[in-house]
């Protein structure tokens, strides 16, 4: 059995990343050769999406991930480092871990840009060089 595990702005209630993560995980969770799993949903989000709130060793026991939705490629009007550390906490730090322990990612309908910020331009750019073409 494959295990997927699903990566996005999930751990707040946003109608738009909920949805793309419904229409993008519908099809993954309805296939019985497939284990989903999603490592950064926040409680309420799970419930909404009817999945289970997964955790650190789902992700470690997946074979891939997918980066799926949100804004999270693009900065704030203001206090963008702030912005890149959280979102390297919430989401970039799996694009490199993934790296290290061997594991493909793909990254699927995340909003893009602007970045002015030399961090935050560093960050997104290694995240997404890094993921399967």
């Amino acid at each position: 059995m494959k295990k997927i595990s699903v990566i996005g702005a999930l751990w707040t209630d946003n109608f738009g990343d909920i949805l793309l993560a419904d229409l993008y995980t519908k099809p993954l969770l309805e296939d019985v050769e497939v284990d989903v799993t999603f490592p950064n949903v926040g409680k309420k989000v799970a419930n909404e999406l009817e999945v289970k709130q997964g955790n650190f060793m789902d992700f470690v026991k997946s074979d891939c991930l997918f980066f799926i939705g949100g804004g999270y490629l693009s900065e704030p009007p203001g206090n963008k480092t702030k912005w890149a550390l959280s979102r390297f906490k919430l989401i970039f730090v799996y694009g490199i871990l993934a790296r290290l322990f061997g594991k493909k990612y793909i990254v699927l309908g995340v909003g893009a840009g602007p970045i002015k910020t030399k961090l935050s331009s560093i960050i997104i750019r290694t995240f997404c060089n890094r993921a399967k073409k």
